[in-house]
């Protein structure tokens, strides 16, 4: 280990054991925030489902692997999560639908939000990352080529 590691584990007033459980239950607890959010995301239609469940299915594979299983096998939601999860893969639909939806807020935010400069360089590039990561994953896998 490294001296700065010690150092922090030495001022640090928990034991190994109790950090371990701290960081379970805190990742517990961020897992059903994101699926609280992921619910109401359902019902909102600014409010992203499938982005939390996949948070929430990173926690719980950290804390919780039963809950994890439960998300990944959610009989609507649990496919293109699993997909993204398993594979890095989004859809062509939802690759469509997320790229229009963040079109659609920014040219909303730009008409409705009086903004500097600086402000509306810092958003565009946001969404211009995001998008870009969105649009270059794989939609599905290359066919096999048999012989």
């Amino acid at each position: 280990m490294d001296d700065a590691r010690i150092s922090l584990m030495a001022e640090c007033p928990l034991s190994t054991q109790q950090q371990s459980t701290f960081r379970t239950l805190f990742l517990r607890g961020l897992g059903l925030v994101c699926v609280g959010l992921a619910i109401l995301g359902a019902f909102l239609p600014l409010l992203p489902t499938t982005v939390f469940f996949i948070a929430a299915a990173w926690c719980f594979a950290k804390s919780a692997p039963a809950w994890r299983r439960r998300v990944l096998d959610h009989p609507r939601f649990g496919p293109p999560i699993r997909s993204f999860v398993h594979h890095g893969m989004i859809s062509r639909r939802s690759k469509v639908i997320s790229i229009g939806g963040i079109a659609a807020n920014f040219t909303l935010t730009l008409l409705l939000v009086d903004m500097t400069p600086v402000a509306v360089a810092i958003l565009t590039t946001v969404l211009l990352t995001v998008s870009a990561y969105i649009a270059t994953r794989p939609e599905a896998f290359a066919a096999k080529v048999r012989a």
